[in-house]
Parts: structure tokens; sequence; C-alpha cells
């Protein structure tokens, strides 16, 4: 999990259409602290800035949450767009 660097929110977040979802919000917000700040190099993929590798079943446990859960707050936010979700053999790389 990384630990170092900022993440820096506008207070404007709160009108936000999905804010009051706290799924959705604790999905969003957790995979922007977990994100890579830079790039790095992952069983030869490249993970650029702003990427993570994951899972569902890594996020569940991660956010508390179950599969299903952290599967409907990816659907949400893949609607409005923020976040581009890209499958390649089972890993998720997720672009905030």
């Amino acid at each position: 999990m990384l630990t170092e660097g900022f993440v820096k929110f506008q207070r404007k977040i709160v009108n936000w259409e999905w804010y009051s979802d706290i799924n959705v919000h604790r999905v969003f917000t957790h995979l922007l602290y977990t994100a890579n700040w830079t790039e790095q190099k992952w069983q030869g993929i490249t993970i650029e800035r702003g990427q993570r590798v994951t899972s569902l079943e890594h996020l569940a446990n991660e956010t508390n949450l179950s599969v299903q859960q952290v599967r409907t707050a990816l659907k949400k936010l893949q609607k409005t767009r923020r976040n581009n979700n890209q499958i390649n053999k089972q890993i998720h790389h997720y672009n905030h």
C-alpha cells in the first residue's frame, strides 16, 4: 500500500453526484489514495502514474466491502467517467 505523497481534494466534491453513496465514495477515494504516483513495472507491464493493479477481491478486502458492492461502485464510476476500467488477463488497471 502506498504511504507517500499527498492527495488533494476540492471542497466541491460534496456536490458530486456519488458523494452520498458511501460505497462509491469509498472505492473512489481508496483508488485515489492507492494509485501509483510514479510509473512502475509489474510482471512486464508498465503501470503508469494514476493507475493501480488490483482485483475485485483485493478491492473488497481493502475497503471492507463485498465483491458485488465493489463491482457496483465501479460500474457507477464508469458511468460518470471518473474511472477508466481496462481488463487485461484478469488484471484491472484503474485510471483516475
